[in-house]
Order: structure tokens, then C-alpha cells, then sequence
């Protein structure tokens, strides 16, 4: 095949570089030692030719090491030892110390290569020690799996040469791939041929390495990799399975989350099916066990009852009943807001239309309430019943938490493209640790009596009214103490209240 072709002709080039590089370093020196071939004794020379040898195995290896100590034999005894230009020695204990030089250089050699050899593989070592716990760090930043896998499929492609790679997730249909290399189709689900189409001309065979991602005995994901034809070394190996583990640790990880999310949801909605039920329970049965009462006590033998007495206990069944239809409603209510079943039907109504129908529902209440209101009130695209229960709540709300004979103050305007509704009364006010927690359903502020006719939906209907409309309801202190729930809309801006 061309690549394997191609990759022993570099591999042969290498070797040769190697022998090259060794044979023109102790030329070099020889050159350099020839000057000073009269000064020191030929003994002394084969020092020079051991530094040689040295300098040439760290850089060549271990070819380069034999290469060096052969040449330097050579040229020790040719140039070096007498008579000159011959490879004949004029004194044999010259071949002994030819001899133990040879032995000494090779040792010397191949030991500083094997030394320089392993230095850098302890230095490559620390590199892809490094990666992998960069890639840890980032994985732990990774917002979601696709992320995640764009990252390990750097890593890959980093660490090995592949050609393709394809990095799959489990889901309820199989494992899918999530990120691959090249750019093009994803690749086949069928992980045995996932990568198979990838295939060169000539029919090339690719050499593929799937190593499964599994975790808690279950299969989270794969990792498939694939080049022609040469083996993986046992140093990508590890390398693939590193990156493999810390990908099936972040999806192991993201699993744990799911689960203990959807624990927390499951504990949260059975705390609020407690709640709802003790409160529905209560809201429900009080005024009904109420009017039972009454109604019973109205039926009792033993005479009539006055008149005047009669009709007080008729008309407390009616507050009791009333009561519990107002509850009942509150829930449906709620309910339908919650399920999209309750459709906003929106159109543009002035603001001063909808406080104004508000305030005229407050029977006998209406003379508690004073208006502080702009002199022209912009349009909102609402819709006007539900902006009306929204409203009608907070303003009840404050009436039913203020003292008795105090003034509720309901004040409108514009801030920017949003018409604003505030409610001002003079109770005690909501703790501010407790101002996002009364919007929610059935809650009560801590350490306060709170009227019987108070069914803790009220708030919880109008945050979802008003954020159904684009809007926002928040409660903050009043001016002059108090509580102050403000109402924020959408001015509509298409055109005159209708």
C-alpha cells in the first residue's frame, strides 16, 4: 500500500539521518583533533572520541551511538595511532586498548541513549499527563455532552494520528454519535462499521479501535477511532483509554445529576402534594363544616328560632358557602393557569378601564381605597378579565391584611415601555427574606394571624397572570411602611386603547 510504502521510506530516512549525523560529527572532531595530534600522547585522544561518542548518542540514539564508536575506532587507529593512514598498529598493546575503547564507547553509547531515550519519554509522559488533565478541567466546565464530546474529540485527535474519529453517546434509541472527524454525514450507527465508509481508494483497509464507555455496568457511550493500515502503539492505547475513562466519568457524572434531580423534583412535588392536600383540606372543610353546623343547629327540634336570628344564621351560611366557592375557584384556577388551559385572550385596553373595574368590585370595601394614579394612563394588550382577577387579588390582599379603617393606596403610571401598577396598605409588611416566597402557593407569612377567608392562591394566581402577559409582580416596602406590591406590564404601543 502507498502509506505503508511511504512510512517505511521515512523510517529508513530517519535511520539514515542517524547514521549521516554520527559519521560527520566524528569527522568533524577528527578534523578539529588532527592540529593536535603531536601535542598529546595517542592514548589520550581516545577521551576526545568517548565526548564524541556521548554528544552523538544523545542526539542520534542508539544507532547513531554504534555508528559513532565505530568511526571513532576507525579513526582513532588510522589517524592516531602509528604508522598512520593503515589500520596496523606499531605496538599490539595498542589493539587491547583499541579494544577496550571500542567496548567502553558502545556501552558509554548505548547507555546515554537508552538514558536520553527514556528522558524524553518521562518528558512526553508529563505532556500527556498534562493534556489529560486539562481535558478533566474542561470537561468539568462542559455545559452539556455535545460539548463534551467536541472536546474529547480534541483530545483525540491531539494524542493519536487517526484518521477518523467518532465519539457516540447511549440514548433511548442506541448509541448515536455526537462528534466526528472528518467533516461530512455522521457516521453509520452500527459501531463494527461505523467508521468503515471512510475507507481510502483501492479498497485501503482501515485499522478501527472501538473501546466502549461503560459505568455502573451499563454502556453510557463509544469512542471509535480508525487509520490505515498501522497498528495503535501501546502508548496511544492508554492514551485513547484515558480520554475514554474521563469522557465515561462526565457521562457517569451527568447521569448521577439527572437522577438526583429528578429525586429532588419527585421529593419537592410530593412535599407540595402534602401541602396542597393539607390546605385544600382545610380551606375546604372549614367553611363547609361551618354552614353545616349552622344549617343543623337551624334544624334542631324544640322550637322556632326568631326571626331576626334565623336570618343572621342563613346569611353566615351564605359568607361560609361563599367562601367555599371562592376557594374552589381559586384552585381551578390555578390549575388552569399551571396547564395552559386558561388562554389569554389579549387585546388593548386602557390601564385606568381596568383599575377602575377593579375598585367598582369592592362593594362597601371601595371607600378604604384611594387612587394616586397619572393623569393619562397608557394602553396595555392584556387580557381584561384575567388582568382584573390579577389585580382584584393584590388589592383584596391588602384590604384583608391592613387595620381596620386604613386607607389602601392604588397608584399607576409609566416607567420607559412599562405601565406600572403599585398597591400600597398599612399592615405589617413582608419580611424581605420572605418576598418571593409569598408568591408561591398556599404560603403564609411566619408569626402573622391570617384572616379565615384567606386561601393562599391569591398571590400565586396573579404571578402567573401577570407573567403570562410579559409582565413581572414583586413586593417591596412602602413609603410609609407596609407592604407595597407592584405590578409591571407591556405598554402596548400599536395604537389607542380600544
Amino acid at each position: 500500500m502507498r502509506l505503508l510504502r511511504a512510512t517505511e521510506i521515512i523510517q529508513r530516512f530517519a535511520r539514515a539521518r542517524q547514521l549521516s549525523f554520527a559519521v560527520v560529527t566524528v569527522a568533524l572532531a577528527t578534523a578539529a583533533f588532527l592540529p593536535g595530534r603531536g601535542v598529546l600522547d595517542r592514548t589520550q585522544w581516545g577521551l576526545g572520541y568517548i565526548a564524541v561518542i556521548v554528544f552523538v548518542a544523545s542526539v542520534a540514539g542508539e544507532r547513531g551511538a554504534v555508528a559513532a564508536a565505530l568511526a571513532s575506532f576507525i579513526a582513532w587507529d588510522v589517524l592516531f595511532l602509528p604508522p598512520y593512514r593503515t589500520l596496523l598498529v606499531a605496538d599490539p598493546r595498542d589493539w587491547l586498548l583499541l579494544c577496550a575503547f571500542l567496548v567502553v564507547g558502545l556501552a558509554i553509547g548505548v547507555r546515554t541513549a537508552q538514558s536520553r531515550s527514556r528522558e524524553a519519554e518521562a518528558q512526553a509522559r508529563q505532556q500527556d499527563a498534562d493534556a489529560l488533565c486539562r481535558l478533566s478541567a474542561e470537561l468539568l466546565a462542559a455545559e452539556d455532552t455535545a460539548t463534551m464530546a467536541r472536546r474529547v474529540l480534541g483530545a483525540l485527535e491531539a494524542v493519536t494520528d487517526a484518521e477518523s474519529i467518532a465519539v457516540y453517546v447511549a440514548s433511548e434509541a442506541g448509541l448515536e454519535p455526537i462528534a466526528w472527524t472528518p467533516e461530512g454525514p455522521a457516521p453509520h450507527d452500527d459501531l463494527a462499521a461505523a467508521l468503515g465508509e471512510h475507507a481510502r481508494d483501492e479498497g485501503e483497509p482501515l485499522l478501527r479501535l472501538a473501546i466502549p464507555l461503560v459505568a455502573s455496568r451499563r454502556r453510557c457511550g463509544a469512542v471509535v477511532l480508525a487509520r490505515p493500515a498501522s497498528a495503535f502503539s501501546a502508548n496511544e492505547l492508554r492514551l485513547v483509554r484515558s480520554v475514554a475513562n474521563l469522557a465515561t466519568s462526565y457521562l457517569e457524572q451527568t447521569r448521577l445529576r439527572e437522577q438526583a434531580v429528578q429525586a429532588e423534583a419527585l421529593r419537592e412535588a410530593d412535599r407540595l402534594k402534602s401541602t396542597f392536600v393539607s390546605s385544600v383540606s382545610h380551606q375546604l372543610k372549614t367553611p363547609l363544616a361551618s354552614a353545616l353546623a349552622t344549617v343543623t343547629s337551624l334544624l334542631e327540634p324544640g322550637g322556632r328560632e326568631p326571626a331576626d336570628r334565623v336570618d343572621a344564621e342563613l346569611r353566615a351560611v351564605v359568607g361560609d358557602l361563599q367562601r367555599l366557592e371562592g376557594n374552589i375557584r381559586d384552585l381551578l384556577d390555578l390549575a388552569e393557569l399551571e396547564s395552559d388551559a386558561w388562554r389569554s385572550r389579549a387585546e388593548s385596553y386602557d390601564l385606568g378601564d381596568v383599575i377602575g373595574y377593579v375598585l367598582g368590585s369592592l362593594g362597601r370595601q371601595r371607600d378604604r381605597v384611594r387612587l394616586d394614579v397619572d393623569d393619562r394612563l397608557p394602553a396595555v394588550q392584556v387580557d381584561f378579565g384575567q388582568i382584573a382577577r390579577a389585580l382584584g387579588n393584590i388589592v383584596e390582599n391588602a384590604l384583608r391584611y391592613s387595620p381596620a379603617g386604613s386607607t389602601v393606596i392604588v397608584g399607576a403610571g409609566i416607567e420607559g415601555p412599562w405601565a406600572t401598577v403599585h398597591v400600597d396598605d398599612e399592615g405589617e409588611g413582608v419580611p424581605a427574606e420572605e418576598r418571593e416566597a409569598v408568591f408561591g402557593k398556599f404560603y403564609r407569612c411566619k408569626g402573622r394571624n391570617h384572616p379565615p377567608s384567606s386561601s393562599g392562591l391569591g398571590l400565586a394566581i396573579c404571578r402567573q397572570i401577570v407573567e403570562a402577559h410579559g409582565g413581572a409582580v414583586r413586593v417591596e416596602e412602602a413609603p410609609g411602611g407596609g407592604a407595597r406590591f407592584v405590578v409591571v406590564l407591556p405598554v402596548d404601543w400599536s395604537g389607542e386603547a380600544a
